[in-house]
């Protein structure tokens, strides 16, 4: 009788922690659906505290943080989305092409934020979010938004490294130009030394005659 009470209260918790994490993810879900993506996020993670393996917690949880576009969100977001990826059965073909097009839009968004966008990271995240794309249309080849986003991306790698050649372009030809510049003055230089030289020669033969 005893064993079977016991028994009894850990099927009870477990169905509390259960119905705990779903109404986390409820609250979640209804703040999301309001733009409260903020607020979507803590309730995510809530969630995510009572059972850290919860797909569905982690793949909100990536959404929310995507959705705030900002730096440390948009890492927030690839990382959660990794892990549900993680979670997915082999031949759940349609939630992996899914979260490989999210890891594409979210690394897009990382390449596009002010203090990516003037730095070596910026090509980085470009590349990243291309190899999603590519991951996500393999799976579903007819995703017209994963071509559109690939084709975009694949134009800014390109406008990016005919940058790249145009700035070394421009880097070789100033180093050119600073040489000339350099062997002129050096010339110059040289030619008034001459001259100061020769006037320095024409005094002392000026003061000795």
């Amino acid at each position: 009788m005893k064993r079977n009470l016991i028994y009894l209260l850990v099927v009870c918790c477990l169905f509390v922690a259960c119905d705990r994490e779903k109404n986390k993810l409820r609250d979640g879900n209804k703040q999301y659906k309001e733009s409260k993506f903020a607020e979507s996020e803590k309730k995510y993670r809530e969630s995510l505290a009572v059972d850290s393996t919860y797909a569905k917690a982690e793949y909100n949880l990536a959404s929310a943080s995507y959705k705030q576009e900002k730096g440390d969100k948009l890492l927030t977001a690839a990382k959660y989305y990794d892990s549900y990826q993680a979670s997915l059965e082999q031949d759940d073909t349609s939630s992996y092409a899914t979260t490989n097009y999210n890891l594409g839009n979210t690394y897009f968004k990382i390449s596009q934020l002010d203090t990516v966008k003037q730095s070596e990271q910026y090509r980085f995240y470009l590349e990243k979010a291309k190899e999603y794309y590519k991951q996500s249309l393999r799976l579903n080849p007819q995703d017209s938004c994963a071509k559109y986003n690939l084709a975009l991306t694949m134009h800014l790698l390109k406008d990016n490294e005919q940058k790249n050649k145009d700035q070394q372009q421009q880097q070789r030809q100033n180093a050119t130009s600073e040489s000339i510049d350099e062997m002129f003055l050096t010339h110059l230089l040289n030619r008034r030394l001459l001259l100061t030289k020769k006037l320095i020669l024409f005094e002392k033969f000026y003061y000795m005659f």
